[in-house]
């Protein structure tokens, strides 16, 4: 009896805190304070003439996101 009353009170602290933890705001690069720090401590990337292709078109496609996350700040 003791068992089955201890793995329920067990039970039931996991579950609020997974409860509590779920609910848990973080921050994001999309705050207007995050945002130019993250724009402002980071360049945009550049590629050497070793890299692929496919590198290539990832850096462009990464340099093209930041500068329109960027605008305006």
């Amino acid at each position: 009896m003791k068992l089955a009353k201890s793995l329920k009170l067990g039970t039931l602290l996991c579950a609020t805190l997974m409860l509590v933890t779920g609910c848990q705001t973080t921050t994001t690069p999309t705050s207007a304070i995050d945002k130019r720090v993250y724009c402002e401590l980071f360049p945009e990337r550049s590629y050497s003439r070793h890299d692929t292709e496919e590198t290539r078109r990832h850096i462009v496609g990464d340099n093209a996101a930041k500068r329109e996350l960027c605008k305006g700040v």
